[in-house]
């Protein structure tokens, strides 16, 4: 329990806020640090937000961000948004997180499906039909979200644009393609609240809150990594008959690896995933210490789906951790609160047996 106890000291001193300043004179420099797919730009009449493409390192969209009232000529390259927005669609989980966190879930008037969603903001507000599900970017109708006066669709980008991308630009809507999915660290991810701060006004916020979680990521990580007796931990499970393990410089590597674990793939190459038979991972793996992310809610359902993880010591030894019990939780504010998700990585890694009352996304997986 004594590295709990550390844990609990450094969050106690972390509490005060860091600078809330902003830069708000014309720069050439990006301010958005941490993140390699969104960029920001201060110039004199406006702020240029651009979205880099994770394929070809380029960009694939440039914004240019103009308080109302205000009109500035620029070139066709900019896409337009008068800020800050009416309202906009957000269709990931980690979008409506970042939205509470600047206090601007009301601007939501569109999500995905209900489904999927853990605020019970959100959830009344569709019950009440203020806000609608539209599925996927894919089908949107243009008219309706103009109707609901959406100035912006976010959505996970994939390199291509949606098939309604030039209506939606005639009816003043953009378009957002998101690759925070893409980032390969916590700190990276997390910098798209950026986006969203720009977006609604609420820029001072944001880079406030990323300061301050980042000094408490940092603390943590520095401290976890005193510890050199890490224990060994799998991650991931089949798919199909590939079992996927986090790739060494991605991002739940790099959780890992900050937390102080002994994670075996934590030198192969790679942003995504290694994908390795079951044969394979038995003989690499078979002996880790904690399995995490499963996927699966119980060590009965984990056992239905394949009786060869019943081979894996942290399975016997019912050392098996998922965020399964509450997912769309996990899904919305993951992102947003990286330094708590590392938390419960060091605790894993390093205290024997923690309680379920001490981790906070994570839950041990029962019979």
């Amino acid at each position: 329990m004594r590295f709990y106890v550390y844990l609990c000291f450094y969050f106690s001193i972390l509490g005060c806020n860091q600078s809330n300043t902003i830069p708000t004179q014309s720069t050439k420099k990006n301010i958005v640090p941490f993140a390699n797919y969104l960029k920001v730009y201060l110039h004199d009449n406006f702020t240029e937000v651009q979205i880099i493409s994770p394929t070809s390192n380029k960009i694939e969209k440039k914004f240019a961000l103009i308080p109302h009232k205000k009109t500035i000529t620029l070139s066709k390259e900019y896409e337009i948004i008068h800020t800050p927005i009416r309202n906009l669609v957000a269709l990931s989980s980690n979008q409506i997180g970042m939205l509470n966190e600047l206090n601007q879930i009301y601007k939501v008037k569109g999500v995905s499906n209900k489904k999927y969603i853990h605020n019970r903001t959100v959830l009344k507000l569709i019950k009440r039909k203020k806000i609608n599900e539209f599925g996927s970017v894919e089908e949107i109708n243009p008219e309706k979200t103009n109707q609901l006066k959406c100035d912006v669709i976010c959505y996970s980008g994939f390199g291509t644009p949606p098939p309604n991308d030039r209506k939606f630009k005639l009816l003043h809507t953009a378009c957002i393609p998101n690759y925070d999915w893409n980032e390969a660290t916590p700190m990276g991810k997390l910098a798209w609240i950026y986006l969203y701060g720009y977006l609604t006004g609420k820029e001072k916020e944001a880079i406030s809150y990323v300061r301050n979680v980042n000094h408490k990521y940092n603390a943590l990580r520095l401290t976890s990594q005193k510890n050199k007796n890490g224990k060994t931990i799998l991650s991931g499970a089949l798919i199909g008959d590939s079992w996927y393990l986090p790739a060494g410089k991605s991002y739940n590597a790099t959780l890992l690896k900050d937390a102080g674990a002994n994670y075996v793939e934590q030198f192969s190459t790679g942003h995504g995933s290694v994908k390795i038979s079951l044969e394979k991972c038995l003989q690499k793996h078979k002996n880790a210490a904690i399995w995490i992310n499963p996927g699966s809610s119980s060590l009965r359902q984990l056992s239905s789906q394949n009786k060869h993880y019943e081979k894996f010591n942290a399975f016997k030894n019912k050392s098996v951790y998922c965020y399964t019990h509450n997912a769309n939780f996990f899904w919305e504010n993951s992102t947003l609160l990286p330094h708590r998700l590392l938390q419960d990585l060091i605790l894993l890694s390093h205290e024997n047996d923690p309680k379920d009352s001490e981790l906070f996304f994570y839950k041990k997986l029962t019979q």
